[in-house]
């Protein structure tokens, strides 16, 4: 049995490092050339999958971990072997070798920190929570609720409120309205690259408004060493982490929480609700009074406070309705007309539609204003000026130099 203390490692890198790749090449004396090259095969192949990265620390810590497994007598080393690269930084399971490696491996499934209670849901029941245009980038190979915030609506008296539900658990609340039970149960559901949905639920008597990610507790799985790292996503943002255990970049990014009623929710009675669900809002479809509340009757949108999470029409509808929430500027917003979520602006970027108020604006507005002066505002000093249909004085014609001059 070899036993080595410490290996002597080639290390070249490029002026042009992170951009180009660098090199490493293992030359230790004391091992045979038939594993030497075994070796080197396999840090190459590490290299590629790194391509483009700050991969230097990351690939000597690959090194430490994986060296004993290296310099086995007469053992092939095989780096990634189910994992093929379709994107730069990007990794995706192929399906034939994904389930072998899953049964077989036990690091695989041994998620860190996640709920070893039961399985993961394979299908959709209840209501679904998808995410929208979610892209997962560097080593994360998947996500795991470990514990998510809804905003339920009950669906008697349809008020409001925040219930945090773990993995396959049944969590209950009365409503403080009108005294109903609301029960949830959350399934345990991973979601990986190419799917959208992340957790469902099974409720009794109300329904999901929406899913507060911001403030739940989402796991990220690295594809290095199967450590799970705890993290909050915020929509419309790059949401960045690493792994604890070997260091790995891991980014995730999505544009908005969808909800989809797979099978309606019970009822106080135990019964499926006959009725239409009453949700938050649908994606496609105008929200209530085109997203407008009596304080601005005229603004066609919601805002997502960053402060807690939730969709309000206005700030005066935030304080009204949570008032110990500190007030925080919102820079998210839902269409009143198409009910897509998007960044703060006056116009839709999907459907196009003018959702800030009324179509006449004052010419500054910090740089964004108005500059038609057909639509500029007629309480703008700058809608007339230089005008021709402005009203002139004619006092020169009548008294002056000009009158002595024809008198």
């Amino acid at each position: 049995n070899l036993t080595l203390l410490e290996v002597n490692l080639d290390v070249f890198i490029p002026l042009g490092y992170p951009n180009a790749n660098c090199s490493i090449e293992f030359c230790d004396e004391r091992v045979s050339e038939c594993t030497l090259e075994s070796i080197n095969n396999a840090i190459k192949e590490e290299l590629v999958l790194r391509e483009g990265s700050m991969c230097m620390r990351p690939m000597l810590r690959w090194i430490e971990r994986n060296i004993k497994d290296m310099l086995q007598p007469e053992s092939q080393f095989h780096t990634h072997s189910s994992l093929k690269v379709y994107k730069k930084g990007e990794i995706e399971w192929s399906e034939s070798e994904s389930n072998e490696s899953m049964t077989e491996e036990a690091p695989e499934t041994s998620f860190q920190g996640s709920d070893q209670t039961g399985e993961f849901l394979e299908k959709e029941v209840g209501t679904s929570v998808r995410l929208i245009d979610i892209n997962l980038h560097g080593t994360s190979h998947g996500l795991v609720p470990q514990n998510i915030l809804f905003l339920l609506q009950c669906l008697r008296c349809k008020t409001q409120i925040e219930l945090l539900v773990a993995p396959n658990s049944i969590k209950s609340i009365g409503c403080s309205r009108c005294s109903c039970e609301l029960s949830c149960k959350l399934y345990k559901k991973l979601c990986l690259p190419g799917t959208t949905s992340i957790a469902c639920v099974d409720l009794v008597g109300c329904s999901v408004a929406d899913a507060l990610m911001s403030r739940s507790q989402i796991l990220s799985i690295c594809t290095e060493c199967s450590t799970s790292t705890v993290l909050g996503l915020s929509s419309g943002t790059i949401n960045e982490t690493w792994c604890l255990s070997c260091g790995h970049k891991m980014t995730i990014s999505f544009e908005g929480i969808k909800t989809v009623v797979i099978n309606p929710p019970l009822t106080s009675g135990k019964q499926r609700s006959k009725t239409k669900v009453a949700k938050g809002y649908t994606e496609g479809q105008p929200l209530p009074e085109k997203g407008a509340c009596k304080h601005y009757k005229k603004s066609q949108r919601w805002f997502r406070f960053s402060c807690c999470g939730r969709l309000f029409p206005c700030d005066k509808c935030h304080d009204a309705q949570v008032p110990d929430c500190p007030l925080e500027q919102a820079n998210r917003m839902v269409c009143g007309l198409c009910a897509k979520e998007q960044p703060v602006r006056s116009q839709c970027k999907y459907c196009h539609g003018e959702i800030s108020g009324s179509l006449k604006s004052h010419h500054w507005e910090g740089g964004k204003g108005c500059r038609d002066k057909l639509r500029m505002s007629n309480n703008d000093s700058r809608k007339h000026k230089n005008s021709k249909l402005k009203t002139q004085s004619q006092k020169d014609k009548r008294v002056g130099q000009h009158k002595k001059k024809e008198s």
